[in-house]
């Protein structure tokens, strides 16, 4: 099978908005995890689901503040918003997304008690994407 040039962000719908993130850096390769073609789907799906207009590089320091755990929590708490992304809508929201490896039932629960929901994989098959829209 013949490897393609491009980066992840060249195969979705959405290269623009992907521009510039990690997962959309990664050369594209349908060998490795991160390139599969569901994760692919995934990514177009999510930029729809969400309505995203465009990818961000952080939160407004209010809605940071306000909606995720503060900077100076244990460094194992923090370790566990792994990969994250941020985005803004058409409808003038915030979206968070992260994903972190070695999701378990715990984990999840974690998350959820933060307002995060579980989605489908959007960074490879090994690790589960969270999701929090923020107004």
């Amino acid at each position: 099978m013949e490897i393609i040039r491009k980066r992840n962000r060249e195969m979705t719908n959405f290269n623009r908005i992907y521009k510039g993130n990690y997962w959309g850096s990664i050369v594209y390769n349908p060998l490795n995890s991160y390139c599969k073609k569901e994760i692919i789907d995934n990514r177009n799906n999510f930029i729809v689901d969400y309505n995203i207009k465009k990818r961000v590089t952080q939160l407004p320091i209010r809605r940071s503040q306000k909606h995720l755990l503060c900077r100076r929590s244990p460094k194992s708490v923090n370790s566990l918003f792994d990969h994250v992304e941020y985005y803004y809508t058409h409808d003038n929201q915030y979206v968070i997304i992260f994903s972190p490896y070695n999701g378990n039932s715990t984990m999840n629960d974690f998350f959820d008690n933060l307002g995060f929901n579980k989605i489908y994989n959007l960074y490879e098959e090994g690790a589960s994407t969270f999701v929090k829209v923020i107004d």
